[in-house]
């Protein structure tokens, strides 16, 4: 058998594929555009196995062949939303032959006076105004071309473009043949086990999954939050501990999104996993009662490995922390008493620092218990006086951002412990909700 399959556009070969068909090349085509067919084993390599003439099946058994099959405006499409628009296609070919100039004036200059030959200077002579455009233009004569000449002059257009990825050459040459098929041959690939860990009727949605987790991991961490203070917060907080993960962590501010909260959030992760978002996720949820509550509604199952679902993590101090409840006949203002607050009142004004929850008295500003949450039998808390401490925290932050000495004096604790979940959970997977059953 064949060692290789071409991949075509018509009757154009945009190159051979030894033993290999890279993924980001096969998405290009969708599972349903494949195509089998059975050909005697001498018919498909054109080398016969027979012996002095006489038939013998034995000899030249009949094999199944697989191809990916597609009409060139279905690749195009394809191609388009990959990325490689004919924008995009004709700024790579430009620079692509500009090169292919340069190379060749580099060549005649070292000649130093020799004769370079008729080949150096006709390819001198083909690339001078040479752009994008005019080469997809002259491919598209010569492929009409039936003569030698038409011949020649494709191989030498395709060769100029050999080093450029070949999706780039796939979408310039649908710009020539724009109504050609594109088709090429996998044989070779699915009966030599090359894919054999995929699906043989999803070949190409594994390589798109492939690929995705490829670029993910290039890609920023996109994390979620109930709300735009924790954004607000957490963004300029890892401008100032963690400068070297800014570019990699990403917040996202849903402006003008009409409501916030759990639910919200819930959503909206529900959305990214049906979507099929490649970017990895972080959803961050408040360490809170209303969060463990519509936390219950998330089936693990239903998230892919891309997306993590976290809550803010616990803190020491806070097991022992001040509350104010309801008011009593002995205490109409209410009772102020100690409790373990995570789990039921942990949003971010919790994590902004024990200096900035300081209520000048030695004390911490109480978390005020305000609704009760059948669905987990407990109480839902909240901090009292969040502007005063966001105002509070602002101050810190600028001036820690005016003299970073002023960080071992500073109580960021809270804050780096969110930061390092956030880092970890992708070295840690154990530690999402998503990875496990749901805490409540």
């Amino acid at each position: 058998m064949s060692d290789y399959g071409p991949l075509r556009v018509g009757q154009l070969e945009i190159r051979p594929l030894r033993n290999d068909f890279p993924d980001d090349l096969l998405i290009s085509f969708c599972d349903h555009m494949r195509e089998t067919r059975r050909l005697r084993e001498s018919d498909y390599t054109g080398q016969s196995t027979l012996w002095e003439g006489f038939e013998d099946e034995e000899q030249d058994p009949e094999i199944e062949i697989v191809e990916m099959v597609g009409s060139g405006r279905e690749i195009r499409d394809r191609l388009d939303l990959l990325g490689f628009s004919e924008t995009i296609t004709i700024r790579c070919l430009d620079e692509e032959l500009e090169s292919s100039r340069k190379s060749i004036k580099q060549l005649i200059e070292s000649s130093d006076g020799r004769d370079v030959g008729n080949y150096i200077r006709s390819e001198r002579d083909m690339l001078d105004g040479l752009d994008g455009r005019l080469w997809v233009t002259r491919l598209r004569e010569a492929l009409g071309d039936t003569t030698p000449e038409g011949s020649e002059l494709i191989s030498r257009l395709m060769r100029h473009v050999h080093f450029l990825d070949d999706r780039v050459v796939l979408r310039a040459a649908l710009m020539a043949l724009p109504d050609a098929t594109v088709r090429v041959d996998i044989t070779d690939l699915v009966n030599d086990g090359y894919l054999a860990d995929r699906d043989a009727e999803g070949v190409c949605s594994g390589a798109l999954e492939i690929v995705r987790d490829q670029a993910a991991v290039h890609s920023p961490v996109v994390v979620l939050t109930e709300g735009r203070s924790d954004v607000a917060v957490l963004t300029r907080s890892l401008s100032l501990l963690y400068p070297h993960l800014v570019d990699l962590i990403k917040f996202m501010d849903f402006e003008g999104r009409p409501e916030g909260g759990t639910s919200a959030l819930l959503r909206t992760v529900k959305s990214f996993a049906a979507a099929g978002i490649a970017n990895r996720v972080v959803a961050l949820f408040d360490n809170d009662t209303a969060a463990a509550d519509t936390l219950r509604l998330l089936k693990p199952q239903d998230l892919p490995s891309n997306i993590r679902v976290l809550r803010y993590p616990d803190l020491d101090f806070a097991r022992r922390y001040p509350t104010l409840g309801p008011p009593t006949l002995t205490e109409p203002a209410g009772h102020l008493d100690f409790a373990d607050v995570n789990g039921s009142a942990g949003s971010i004004e919790l994590y902004l620092g024990r200096d900035v929850l300081n209520d000048g008295n030695g004390g911490f500003l109480p978390v005020q218990w305000r609704s009760y949450i059948p669905g987990m039998r407990q109480y839902q808390g909240e901090i009292i006086e969040k502007d005063r401490l966001h105002k509070s925290f602002n101050a810190k932050l600028l001036a820690a951002q005016k003299d970073r000495s002023l960080l071992s004096s500073q109580d960021w604790s809270g804050i780096r412990a969110i930061l390092e979940s956030i880092r970890s959970c992708w070295t840690d997977p154990a530690q999402s909700l998503s990875q496990s059953e749901p805490q409540g």
